[in-house]
């Protein structure tokens, strides 16, 4: 007898929207046979899940190597704590140096994420990372390389130092909040 296990990372697929009410549950697939073959459930096994809130979040902002140094993690927190719901991700070279906590790791020997917004701050997009985070809404890349493979990709696409770019977004976005200034007297 030859078993057969089906497996799927969590955020590789969008959600669908539930029709009902129900608690949801185990789904039993049921897969046509042939005589020559005897196939029987072992059940499902759910496997052991980190609660990384990378999941969860609507907007992602994930650091890569080209955010230059552990320093400007804070530039990738501040921009994120913009956006409700939102969490800091990060490339494998960001976490392997130890920028991040590998639990924040997005790609292929990482966590796989489908937000509505996804930004991108020097990442570069090779295609290992590209593999965790594609299924994304929205993707905005900041980048100083104009051939960066993040931009193939991306809806969005600014080439621009991130330390220089950022602290300029969020001051825009901050002035928004507060609405035009009460104009001056002459």
């Amino acid at each position: 007898m030859k078993t057969t296990v089906f497996t799927v990372q969590p955020g590789a697929f969008k959600s669908m929207e539930p029709e009902t009410t129900a608690t949801p549950g185990p789904v039993e697939i049921r897969l046509s046979t042939t005589e020559s073959r005897n196939t029987k459930s072992l059940g499902i096994i759910r496997g052991e899940q980190k609660d990384t809130g990378l999941a969860e979040a609507d907007v992602l902002v994930a650091a890569g190597r080209g955010i230059g140094s552990k320093e400007n993690v804070a530039l990738i927190e501040q921009l994120a704590a913009l956006f409700p719901r939102s969490s800091v991700a990060g490339s494998r070279p960001v976490c392997d140096s130890g920028w991040l906590e590998y639990k924040k790791q997005v790609g292929l020997t990482g966590a796989t994420v489908s937000p509505g917004l996804y930004v991108a701050c020097g990442i570069s997009g090779a295609m290992a990372h590209r593999v965790g985070m594609q299924g994304s809404g929205f993707i905005v890349a900041i980048s100083t390389d104009p051939n960066a493979a993040i931009f193939n990709i991306a809806d969005v696409c600014i080439c621009e130092d991130l330390t220089t770019f950022i602290p300029l977004f969020m001051e825009e976005c901050k002035r928004k909040k507060r609405g035009p200034l009460p104009e001056q007297s002459k």
